[in-house]
This record gives C-alpha cells, structure tokens and sequence, in this order.
C-alpha cells in the first residue's frame, strides 16, 4: 500500500501490537441499509473490538434489521438529536485505541480495518488514519472520492485543514484525543468532520492516508439537492471557531479569513441565481450589490450587471461557475 503520511517526527514512539478498533455507526430511519453495513464490518478481516449501532430516535424497525447481528452489535438509543450526537454516543461507550465511523447506508470493504492497522504500526505517531471510497449515487458508480492522493496535505497539516477537509470521510482516529478534544460540535448538522479533524490537527495531531478506496460511500440525488448551500454555511461555522482561537499564526489565520470569504461569495452567488430564477422582488437591487463589489471576478460582475437589467436575459447563462462544488477546498481568489 502507498502511504502518505508527514514526516517522522524526532522522538517518534514505537509499537508492535496493532491497535484495537471500535466502530461506530450512527442510524437514522436507516433499517433499510443498516444491515449491510453491519455485516461489512463484521466481515472485516482483522475484527473490530466492538460494533455500535447509535439509534438516533428512528420509529423503522431498526431491532428487526439488526436481529441477525444480535450477539454481535450492541445497540444504544436516544431521541433524534443528529448524526453529531450518536457519534458521540457511540465515542462514549466505545472501548478500542481508535473509534472509526461507519454510515448506516455505507459499506466497508473486508481489508479496511487491518489496512488502517498496519498504517498505525507503522506510523504509531498518528491519530488520525484515513483511507479513500469508491463513491456510488443512487446505485451507479462514480469512482472514486479522491483520485489524486497527492490533495492530501502532509507537509504543513495545520495549514491544509484550514484551507480544505483533505481527511476523507472513510477515516479513524484516536479515541481518546477526540474525547478530550470535545467530541463531535452537535450544534453541527454539516461539516462535523472537517470540524472535528480541524480540533485534533490544530491540537497537535497528524493524519495519514492510505491511497486505497476501502469503502463504499453511497449518495442519493435526492439528498443532495440543497446540499452545497447548507454545507457552505456549516464550514463558515467551522472557519469561524478556528478564527476564535488564540493558538493560530497570523498566516494561519490568513487563509482561514480567505476560505471564509470564499464560502461569503459562493452563498451570494447561490442566493442571486435563485432569486433570478424565482423572479423575487427586489432582484434588481441584490443583482447590482453584487455588481458592484470587488470580492467578485469580473465575470461574476459582468453577469450580475445582465441580471439587474435583464433577468430574462440572465436566467439563460446565470449558471454556477465551474469552481462553485470546490469552494470549501481552495480559498478562492477575487
């Protein structure tokens, strides 16, 4: 397996024994899938220490799904609170070196957990361990989540979180760093990943990555439709809390700013080519706020001025621009 992982530190520990793993895996009306996913990490070819299944308040027949892995998963409940709150449920009762997450409608491939494994032998310093998935939407394939290894940041790990989530989703990481770090923000309905990654990382921990796609991420058009907007504004949340800590560089806190306007221009954008689409009253008036600032490319200007005279005109080529999907990775320039 290709490793990417930062440099060996100077007083690096050591170890011999793989760690132990704790899977965790949230459930919401997730009856349907979560037998699946169940039986993919009990498959693993290196066991996990536990499995958990986090009922988060669902009324589908959860018990029943979960019936055939009864001896082997421990069910815990609670009112519906989100995904942020069962993972912590979960990270509570948890007892394996590492906590690894798992999707109710996701699967793990066998090998995943001995991959991880064998990345933490050898790299015993990390506490975060990652790898890819291959991403499927509404069953097809789509390959996978992140074909270029070399978009996962090594080199200056404080720097890269803030400029983009490079952990993938498909990751583990040290059970008790997470719990001292707080756990999952439940306040966070999106980006709770990237939230928690950016706590471990900024408090001295370091992720490595192992170039294999060891899971399956499955994805619905239907879920996705309003997606970007509410990610966007839970990552300017995320940025924000970054900003209000004191252990920040000044160039740190640079980048964070610049992401943070990025998100800014990528919501204002979103919201003018809705109200374009919607006829709202007073498009007029936002289409030439628009125009007018200079957080905004040329073109973007441009469109924005087509849009205030004519928004006829601008319902025909007022579309997202080819880097909108990618705003939360690089801060995106003026």
């Amino acid at each position: 397996m290709r490793y990417r992982v930062p440099a060996i530190p100077d007083r690096a520990p050591t170890r011999r024994e793989p760690p132990t793993f704790s899977v965790v895996i949230p459930c919401f009306q997730g009856a349907s899938t979560v037998g699946d996913a169940v039986a993919s990490v009990l498959n693993q070819t290196y066991a996990p220490a536990g499995v958990i299944v986090c009922d988060d308040g669902s009324t589908d027949d959860l018990e029943g799904a979960l019936a055939p892995y009864a001896d082997a998963v421990t069910l815990l409940r609670q009112e519906h609170r989100g995904v942020s709150a069962a993972r912590n449920l979960g990270l509570r009762h948890a007892t394996g070196e590492f906590v690894a997450t798992c999707d109710a409608d996701d699967l793990y491939l066998p090998d995943l957990l001995e991959t991880l494994s064998a990345l933490a032998v050898t790299r015993p310093d990390l506490d975060i361990l990652c790898c890819d998935a291959q991403l499927e939407l509404d069953e097809q394939p789509l390959g996978r989540g992140r074909p270029d290894p070399e978009t996962f940041v090594v080199d200056d790990q404080r720097m890269g979180i803030l400029r983009e989530n490079f952990v993938p989703g498909r990751s583990a990481f040290r059970r008790h760093r997470l719990l001292d770090a707080g756990g999952y923000d439940e306040a966070l309905e999106r980006a709770e990943d990237w939230d928690a990654w950016m706590r471990l990382i900024l408090g001295g921990s370091r992720a490595g990555y192992v170039d294999a796609a060891l899971a399956v991420t499955r994805m619905h058009a239907g879920s996705l439709s309003a997606f970007p907007r509410r990610l966007w504004t839970a990552q300017m949340v995320v940025l924000e809390k970054a900003l209000a800590r004191d252990d920040l560089v000044e160039a740190e806190r640079a980048v964070a700013r610049s992401h943070l306007a990025a998100l800014q221009r990528a919501i204002r954008l979103a919201e003018l080519r809705d109200a374009v689409a919607e006829r709202r009253p007073g498009l007029r008036r936002e289409a030439i706020g628009l125009a007018v600032s200079p957080s905004f490319s040329a073109p973007t200007r441009l469109k924005a001025t087509v849009a205030a005279i004519s928004p006829r005109t601008a319902r025909r080529f007022l579309q997202p621009e080819s880097g909108d999907h990618r705003v939360a990775r690089l801060p995106a320039s003026p």
